[in-house]
């Protein structure tokens, strides 16, 4: 089990509610607020490797144990790269215009408000990805 991006605000609770893996990185599910909580009694040691086991199961299910994880022969900082995510970016952008003042909306003027594309059904109520 793993936790959206800055989900988790409780390393005990997190621990011992079966979250595996905290995402981006282990703000709460760390040594310095873990450890304590198992030489307390909080969090079972037993918790902890079950965890480990599940990511170390999913890891050799995929296959990455068995091969390097990088390809140095790739740069993170290729221009030709650079430049698709570049374009990317650009064709992606926005650009909104608060004209005769629109923005932002007053909630007690409003009846509706229509969502179009092909990520308006089912709504994305959060930030979520599609």
């Amino acid at each position: 089990m793993m936790s959206d991006w800055v989900a988790t605000y409780d390393a005990v609770g997190a621990a011992n509610g079966g979250l595996d893996l905290e995402m981006p990185k282990g703000k709460y599910m760390n040594t310095e607020d873990l450890l304590p909580a198992i030489r307390d009694g909080r969090v079972k040691e037993a918790t902890i490797d079950e965890k480990v086991r599940h990511i170390l199961t999913t890891a050799a299910r995929f296959g990455w144990l068995d091969r390097e994880q990088t390809d140095p022969s790739l740069s993170k900082y290729n221009e030709e790269n650079h430049l698709v995510v570049l374009e990317g970016a650009r064709e992606g952008t926005v650009l909104l215009k608060n004209e005769g003042s629109l923005l932002p909306l007053e909630k007690e003027k409003i009846k509706s408000i229509l969502v179009v594309g092909p990520d308006a059904w089912p709504a994305q109520p959060v930030a979520g990805g599609a």
